[in-house]
């Protein structure tokens, strides 16, 4: 597999694993379906993922940058009464796996500790 292969599979399965193990966000706690955003460089090159679930002012924001200055994972947090955005988890680029599978521990975690 190529350099190109392994970022365009890391991609997909950031987008397709997010929207899946988030997806309690909207059917137990009422968030809007899941909106989701990407950053280019000029060449086209997607440097990085977002993808958001609001309710009433409160979001959980899931980003993923690719670009090799950037840190990778982080799942922010806004409630809607503060507007800073809190850092919830965090997975470095260079500890990242193709498969995505520390998703599923962030995914676990907040839910387990969403209130």
């Amino acid at each position: 597999m190529t350099q190109g292969e392994t970022y365009e599979l890391k991609r997909t399965n950031f987008i397709s694993k997010s929207t899946e193990l988030f997806h309690f966000l909207v059917t137990e706690f009422g968030f809007n379906s899941p909106v989701h955003q990407k950053s280019e460089q000029p060449n086209g090159v997607v440097i990085r993922d977002v993808i958001e679930y609001e309710k009433d002012g409160f979001t959980v924001q899931l980003l993923n940058a690719y670009h090799p200055r950037d840190y990778g994972f982080e799942l922010n947090i806004t409630p809607a009464s503060i507007e800073k955005k809190e850092l919830f988890a965090f997975v470095l680029i260079e500890d990242q796996d193709v498969e995505q599978s520390y998703l599923e521990g962030g995914a676990s975690r907040l839910r387990v500790n969403f209130n």
